[in-house]
């Protein structure tokens, strides 16, 4: 049998799902629900609070409306009389008009949805079932999430297809299964897509991960024994790093002395080095990397930096040439002129210019090198596996140096950067994390644009942060602050004359990097942005950041946020902005206004939100299957201790390894990422 079978996965949706991972009906049980919910439990409408799943019963008071906002936004609405409390409650569908049709006034019908509660209760595209006949919201309901451009609902019926066909053995000895407690793998997929109580779900889940976290461990140790020969270059003395860092405007702390260490060490050793420098925001993991890119220099070698937006790049190019005036250095970008371009390409493939500092760029035809040694990737997450091969294809076998500033549980750790050595770097380079975290109701809103036009006037800058761009992304306008509609607003209000600007990631990257340089110069006081910012951004008069539905975010990401503000002499302000009556969202937020480790914050994220936020940031050939995953600390503990007893007992053979215990998805990302 093979995904050909399952009804609705046409070709498209099929290479979608091999992007995934995903190649046999078994691989898709690896997908498994993002959410269940017991359907047996019925709540009122009065005691629902918001921002939470329920399940409401309801006879429909009238038939349902369909409101035309504007051109390409509409509402479809329905009115329920709660059967349990009496009270009125909605349910709200966007651009879905369809919807009303099939329903009949006076029936009683079972909604379940997100509820949403201001003077009134809605529960927003909600699933509606007849409550006479239930079919899906009786006993535990699934929910499945979108993997790539496939919607939750092809997933959950091409699940239950693959569940009645698919041959899903586990590659694991029936020894092992047998001594740590495990099911057999069918039996643990037939409880985690069609489960009949909650009660089977811990044992089903601890099998499923058990059985694809063990083939990725070993995987991450087949890579890892290929990068540890290899090496065909030499470098000169390390102590001419340690001279030239003593001339920095700035001493190194303790700890970037020791992450400097564990890379010129990598660099010097026979083996190729693939190490990750893991900080958290401000730790100074960006010096680490120019003296890593010094060190390549002098030793005859080129380095090459890769980061992820022209914003970043520019600040790279100007820090390196302003550290580092003695190494003759280049950048790359997709927008910048062509004749620069061509002076750039031809510096570096004459080896003139002993560094690049460029975007995805690096990549394109025509890019080519004289004598590379060095490749770094800033924020490495943010590029595909597939992206950072092909700068490898360029430059040959290199030594290979990841930065992330995106907090990840150490647990977590194991499982993402398995193939990478890491160096934590702990603290920052400033000595105090010189930033305070409050909160801004809505009814004071007014105050605080008020004291954000006094800052401007004093010149002290502010990023106001909206969690989209659009108003009606996703069908949700109500529900979110948009960065477009916000500036708008603003530009007519009480900081018209403040010198506001707009940045979000679907302008052009010539129109990014204008308004970033405007921004930076001073010209631009206020900036209403999204997440663009998150990485890297670092404008030293930007003490003040607002946070809008500062509840739809990870408190890792929030952490990142922050990051941005408090980064010269003067201490930065965060406040945080939401509606949410929602008590684990507020208490979530709480914990961030008390906390300032970005560690300790994903160590939250992970218990509160699961994995799938941090599996997602690493981009190997498993990530669509562990993301979906649901892992803790004892699931990846247990699979670390039996992939070690697998290579004890196999006295690490690591052609038996790929043979008999990795499927198509490991082998394929072992193939890629290592024997290119």
């Amino acid at each position: 049998m093979t995904l050909k079978d399952i009804k609705g996965l046409g070709e498209k949706r099929i290479q979608n799902l091999n992007g995934q991972g995903i190649y046999t009906p078994a691989d898709l049980l690896s997908i498994t629900s993002s959410a269940y919910f017991d359907t047996s439990v019925i709540s009122g409408a009065d005691s629902v609070t918001g921002g939470e799943n329920v399940l409401l019963k309801g006879e429909l008071a009238k038939e349902p409306e369909v409101r035309f906002i504007r051109r390409g936004f509409n509402i479809c609405r329905f009115k329920f009389r709660c059967a349990m409390s009496g009270r009125d409650f909605y349910a709200v569908y966007y651009n879905q008009p369809y919807r009303k049709a099939g329903f009949t006034v006076g029936e009683t019908y079972l909604c379940f949805g997100k509820a949403k509660c201001d003077k009134t209760v809605s529960l927003l595209n909600p699933l509606i079932e007849a409550a006479a006949e239930p079919k899906s919201l009786r006993g535990i309901l699934t929910v499945y999430p979108k993997v790539g451009d496939i919607p939750p609902t092809i997933i959950k019926e091409a699940a239950a297809q693959a569940l009645k066909i698919a041959d899903a053995k586990s590659v694991l000895p029936e020894e092992i299964i047998f001594e740590y407690s495990l099911l057999p793998l069918k039996q643990a997929y037939t409880s985690l897509h069609a489960p009949q109580s909650l009660a089977e779900l811990p044992a089903a889940l601890r099998s499923a991960a058990a059985e694809e976290l063990v083939q990725l461990l070993i995987a991450f140790e087949i890579i890892k024994k290929f990068n540890s020969t290899g090496k065909k270059f030499s470098y000169a003395d390390k102590s001419l790093v340690w001279e030239r860092a003593q001339k920095l405007p700035y001493s190194l702390t303790e700890s970037q002395k020791n992450v400097l260490s564990e890379v010129l060490s990598d660099m010097s050793s026979g083996g190729v080095m693939n190490r990750l420098i893991h900080g958290d925001v401000g730790a100074g993991k960006t010096v680490i990397a120019f003296l890593a890119m010094y060190y390549a220099a002098i030793s005859g070698f080129q380095a090459a930096l890769m980061a992820p937006t022209e914003i970043l790049v520019r600040q790279h190019y100007q820090n390196f040439c302003k550290l580092f005036p003695e190494i003759p250095c280049v950048f790359l970008t997709g927008s910048q002129k062509k004749s620069v371009r061509d002076t750039a390409l031809f510096n570096l493939k004459n080896g003139t210019a002993d560094a690049v500092i460029g975007t995805h760029a690096l990549l394109s035809e025509g890019v080519e090198f004289c004598n590379p040694a060095l490749i770094v990737t800033d924020e490495q997450h943010r590029f595909g596996v597939s992206q950072r091969s092909a700068l490898e294809d360029k430059a040959g076998r290199q030594d290979a140096l990841h930065l992330s500033a995106t907090p990840i549980p150490r647990s977590m750790s194991l499982i993402i950067y398995g193939d990478l050595d890491v160096s934590y770097l702990y603290g920052r380079a400033k000595s105090e994390f010189n930033v305070s975290t409050a909160f801004c109701p809505e009814i004071k809103l007014g105050d605080m644009y008020k004291y954000i036009a006094e800052r401007a006037a004093a010149g002290v800058q502010t990023y106001i942060v909206c969690p989209r761009v659009e108003n009606d992304e996703d069908g949700e306008e109500e529900e979110l602050t948009s960065a477009k509609k916000l500036y708008k607003k603003l530009s007519a209000g009480v900081l018209a004359s403040a010198g506001l600007g707009l940045l979000h990631g679907k302008m052009k990257e010539s129109e990014k990097a204008a308004v970033m340089d405007k921004f930076v110069s001073g010209a631009i006081k206020i900036l209403v942005t999204t997440t663009v910012i998150e990485v890297g951004v670092d404008v030293e008069a930007a003490n003040i950041m607002v946070i809008f539905d500062a509840e739809r975010f990870g408190l890792a990401q929030l952490h990142q946020l922050r990051g941005r503000v408090g980064r010269g002499a003067e201490k930065g302000f965060v406040f945080l902005v939401t509606s949410s009556k929602n008590k684990e969202s507020l208490e979530r937020l709480q914990i961030l206004k008390n906390n300032t480790d970005g560690f300790e914050l994903s160590e939250f994220d992970l218990a509160e939100r699961g994995a799938g936020d941090f599996i997602g940031v690493r981009q190997h050939g498993a990530a669509g299957v562990l993301s979906h995953l649901r892992l803790d600390k004892d699931i990846i503990s247990l699979s670390k201790e039996i992939s070690s007893v697998l290579k004890d007992r196999y006295k690490y053979d690591y052609e038996y390894f790929i043979k008999s215990f990795l499927k198509r998805r490991y082998a394929e990302m072992v193939k890629d990422v290592t024997l290119n």
